[in-house]
């Protein structure tokens, strides 16, 4: 066994493959430094080929990217080497379908010994001794093994190899556990496939009866066909044009039923309710009364799902020529009343302001999420204008002046504070972003605006040289901060007694990390469900196209995945990330509603962090008040906007918060 320098195709097999596992999850160096305790140092010689991990980092690697062992070391040219204290593994075989099998020659010197941490959940080795004497197995119960012997143990828990005074040399193969994508759950009834109109009718039953029982509070019913005679394709176009009739019929849009595609064709049942909660309207403020007539337009698409022909010729006026806030407000009505529309905010990604390589230390946002997409489409993302005309209310409810000196935290591209200032023209703002790219796009939104004051840094780093401000702001930032430290340091540019606003998204309540994990993928798939609007395939480019039937096709099956709290369903999203990523697509779009897809993957691109703790760290409501309370920030008001996951008014969704300075 040589453990010297290692082969330049070796340091080059193990460096692609750490890029490329990296890449598709899309995490950053940094971040992947962050989660496997491994310097970014040592991470980036590896990636550049320059330097080879031992055994024990090459394992924390791949548990930090969720991929396998042999994942990092996979080559089609020749076996790879790792060692480390006088041990040496190479991975001879690899398997990846129907489950993960690897098969590794272990070597160890006289006297080594290795311990070895636990594998994921469910995960087996089956060891087999070719030469020398081995002491291996669970760390507190080994097993001593000679020539010829083998065994077979769970090595989800920590394990040792020990060679005696000789050599040894042995097979291990390592065994991962199927994913639980096709596990049934307590939500499915299967029936054969129809195939005459009495068949149809038996289906049409189930799914009243799976309506009765999800309004009434099961989570979920899925309704899965057994033996279909089509294939994939066509048998989820028959379910489509299904659902679509039934929608017709049904009327109500409190109940929402997917298409899945996995693991069998068939129909899934969620309750989503009144998505959107009223706003307090203070009639004293006439100037408001078109924005808020438009929100509670949108807020009784449940009680009054279609619109007449007056009211719809309006509502298309204003999405379309309508300022940014107005318009938003109307195709949101529009769309929420089953009438898909994007308002005339809606742009394309600006060629003249594109993201550029960071080379600077720490994590920004734009390290994860395409902020050139986030400034052209966020627009379309579910109760975003809402949440906006709620915020000024909320100043306008704590008393602040519509002269006030007022701090926005996190500004982003700007789009949320140039809809404040169409109801709050006179606020002097200064705006804070450290986003490079999200700064370059709130300079060209604001230049020569004298009421905004642009600085490119975070809160943690602001340095207030004038007197302590009126009140301030923060919409959707607070989730991609240290959020004690975000408060902390708000709190000190405010005077005693003034407001901090904030809107942002939640989670429901957790206590561990894959409860978090699972609401994390049910908070942001219930955004897109909500928006998964049909679009006529031969309107698109074969690139949308892909894009559009991936996320109609997936994001249903995964949805179901997390509300039958399976954990199944973070691997199906990461598949999921992976092939929308890999897409190219043009712009600007080719068909208007396609913006609704392109805001799609700007939340897929935030699930997958979110999962990775990197750039997205959100938390739920309850714990938000509480870490605002601990740095001297009282909540004074409180109010679910929009709804995701749970019923509760604490649960998942859009949220908005006033507190005050204590």
């Amino acid at each position: 066994m040589n453990e010297g320098s290692p082969s330049p195709a070796t340091s080059a097999a193990l460096a692609r493959n750490l890029t490329t596992a990296r890449n598709e999850r899309g995490m950053t160096l940094g971040g992947l430094a962050e989660s496997s305790g491994v310097a970014d140092s040592i991470l980036s010689g590896i990636e550049w080929g320059k330097q080879t991990p031992t055994i024990e980092l090459v394992s924390r690697l791949a548990n930090a990217l969720g991929v396998s062992f042999g994942c990092l070391l996979q080559s089609t040219e020749h076996p790879v080497a790792v060692s480390e204290n006088g041990v040496q593994v190479t991975l001879i075989d690899r398997q990846d379908t129907p489950r993960i099998i690897e098969t590794y020659l272990m070597d160890l010197c006289p006297s080594a010994t290795r311990y070895a941490g636990g594998h994921p959940d469910g995960v087996e080795e089956h060891i087999t001794v070719l030469s020398g004497v081995l002491t291996a197995g669970p760390r507190e119960s080994p097993s001593r093994l000679i020539p010829g012997q083998s065994l077979r143990f769970r090595a989800d828990g920590p394990h040792i190899y020990r060679s005696g005074s000789n050599a040894v040399r042995a097979s291990v193969t390592v065994i991962y556990p199927e994913h639980k994508h096709d596990a049934p759950t307590v939500f499915d009834v299967s029936l054969p496939w129809p195939d005459n109109g009495e068949d149809w009718r038996i289906v049409v039953k189930l799914l009243e009866r799976a309506h009765i029982e999800v309004q009434n509070g099961v989570d979920m019913r899925r309704i899965l066909f057994t033996g279909c005679p089509l294939d994939q394709d066509d048998a989820i176009e028959n379910l489509e044009q299904y659902v679509l009739e039934h929608r017709r019929k049904k009327g109500s849009l409190a109940l929402q039923v997917h298409v899945l595609q996995h693991p069998l064709p068939g129909l899934c049942v969620l309750w989503r309710g009144k998505r959107l909660s009223p706003l307090d309207k203070d009639s004293s403020h006439t100037a408001w009364d078109t924005a808020y007539r438009l929100a509670q337009m949108a807020a009784d698409n449940t009680t009054s799902p279609h619109l007449d022909p007056i009211t719809r010729a309006e509502l298309m006026q204003i999405a379309g020529t309508g300022p940014t806030l107005h318009a938003a407000l109307a195709a949101e009505a529009m769309t929420l009343h089953d009438l898909p529309s994007t308002p005339c905010g809606i742009s394309c990604k600006d060629p003249a302001i594109r993201s550029r390589p960071r080379t600077g230390r720490g994590i920004l946002f734009e390290d994860r999420i395409d902020v050139d997409a986030y400034e052209a489409y966020e627009l379309v993302h579910p109760a975003y204008a809402r949440q906006v005309l709620a915020l000024a209310g909320a100043l306008r409810a704590a008393g602040v002046s519509p002269r006030a000196r007022l701090l926005d935290i996190g500004t982003g591209p700007g789009l949320p504070l140039e809809m404040l200032l169409q109801l709050i023209p006179d606020l002097q703002v200064t705006a804070l972003d450290p986003s490079e790219t999200a700064f370059r796009h709130l300079q060209k939104r604001f230049s020569g605006h004298s009421g905004v004051t642009m600085l490119q840094c975070g809160i943690d780093s602001f340095e207030n040289t004038g007197p302590v401000f009126d009140a301030a702001i923060s919409v959707g930032a607070s989730h991609h901060l240290d959020t004690a430290l975000f408060f902390r340091a708000t709190a000190d540019t405010l005077a005693e007694g003034a407001s901090f606003v904030v809107s942002d998204e939640m989670i429901a309540p957790f206590r561990t990390v894959e409860e978090r994990q699972l609401n994390l993928v049910a908070h942001h798939l219930y955004y897109i469900a909500d928006t998964l609007v049909p679009i006529p395939y031969a309107l698109l480019s074969p690139e949308e196209g892909e894009v559009v039937r991936a996320f109609r096709r997936h994001v249903p099956v995964c949805l179901s995945l997390a509300t039958a709290r399976l954990s199944g369903a973070l691997s199906y999203v990461r598949d999921l990330f992976r092939i929308v990523d890999k897409i190219a697509l043009p712009e600007p779009v080719s068909h208007p509603l396609m913006a609704f897809y392109r805001f799609h993957i700007l939340e897929l691109q935030a699930l997958v962090a979110g999962l990775d703790y990197e750039v997205e760290q959100k938390t739920y409501a309850q714990r938000l008040v509480a870490l605002a309370d601990a740095e001297g920030l009282s909540c004074v008001h409180h109010q679910r906007l929009y709804k995701t996951q749970g019923n509760g008014e604490w649960d998942a969704g859009t949220h908005l918060f006033t507190f005050r300075k204590q």
